[in-house]
């Protein structure tokens, strides 16, 4: 059986446990969410976005460690858990 065959023979089934962000939108003032999740929503190209190196710092200063790449991850929705 080839690799494609493998892998769609039987699609994978596992247990989805929330990535950083959504486990620090959690415990975030409705405000703040509600202000990030407007902000993930937003096109590449829109200027008033902030990027994710930018989100990723200002959550890390607020208390909330995370990395860029767990950011991003999560603004494009291939985080595990949206």
């Amino acid at each position: 059986m080839g690799i494609k065959e493998r892998l769609t023979a039987e699609p994978a089934q596992y247990p989805r446990s929330l990535c950083r962000v959504c486990k620090i939108m959690s415990e975030l003032p409705a405000d703040d969410r509600e202000f990030l999740n407007e902000n993930f929503a937003k096109a590449s190209d829109d200027k008033t976005r902030y990027s994710d190196s930018k989100v990723a710092d200002i959550l890390t200063e607020e208390g909330f460690p995370v990395g860029l790449q767990s950011v991003s991850r999560h603004r494009r929705g291939q985080c595990g858990s949206r």
